[in-house]
């Protein structure tokens, strides 16, 4: 007499994406235990296994393409005359991406930069805004190469240029973005009131909005002084000592 018996239909995919995945090996085991078929997914991600004896079976998925952890075991039920459908998924391994903006120049945090993280196909997989700490973390990324990307920096900031960064297997990719403020170059000319004609030697400081002394410097034979690449906003300039005969 033969036992009754069933097929079993394995279809093998990603967790997150539904997408098949082939080349996955597959080993069937009875339940004492002993391998009672094997075999490898298709390019649909699929394997069947047909004419096993009714019963329970353990399910292995022993070999995943590179990059994805290898699953759980599952045990399913094979019934007569009828096929059995499994659908394991297998997700990809992952790791952490912590991200910090800052000023160049001061190393100063920046909040509220909206950052966009890219995969290799160029789809936006997360996006987000730096906290108060110019920090944006992204949990669970598929191991890879990505590119982050910060479309929108506070008023006053240039764009930063595109950075590459690599996800590993349980781990945290730390990447810092530095932004630049937009800059323009200050011309200053001291004078006599009264001929134009220029003072050369005068000591000039400028100080930012702040009150900070950002630069200082003489004025040359022409009466100027040129200070370049100054982050935009307000300043002062004080000249602190005149020659004599001349009031400040």
């Amino acid at each position: 007499v033969e036992k009754k018996k069933g097929d079993l239909d394995i279809i093998v995919k990603d967790k997150d994406t539904d997408e098949p995945i082939p080349g996955a090996k597959v080993e069937i085991y009875d339940e004492d235990g002993n391998k009672v078929a094997e075999g490898t997914t298709d390019e649909n991600g699929n394997l069947v296994v047909e004419d096993l004896p009714i019963g329970d079976y353990t399910i292995k998925v022993v070999e995943v393409p590179e990059n994805y952890n290898k699953p759980d075991d599952k045990v399913v039920t094979v019934e007569d005359e009828k096929t059995t459908d499994v659908v394991i998924e297998v997700e990809k391994k992952k790791g952490d991406l912590d991200i910090l903006i800052q000023d160049k120049d001061t190393q100063e945090p920046i909040p509220g930069a909206k950052v966009e993280i890219y995969d290799e196909d160029g789809n936006k997989v997360a996006e987000g805004t730096t906290d108060e700490n110019g920090n944006l973390v992204v949990k669970d990324l598929p191991i890879g190469d990505y590119t982050v990307v910060v479309p929108e920096v506070p008023e006053g900031y240039n764009k930063p240029d595109d950075t590459k960064v690599t996800i590993e297997d349980e781990k945290t990719t730390e990447t810092v973005i530095e932004v630049e403020k937009k800059k323009g170059d200050l011309d200053v000319i001291i004078q006599d009131k009264d001929t134009k004609e220029p003072i050369h030697d005068v000591t000039v400081e400028i100080y930012d909005e702040d009150g900070n002394k950002v630069a200082e410097g003489t004025t040359d034979e022409n009466g100027n002084l040129v200070v370049e690449d100054l982050p935009v906003g307000d300043y002062t300039v004080v000249v602190p000592e005149v020659p004599e005969g001349y009031n400040k």
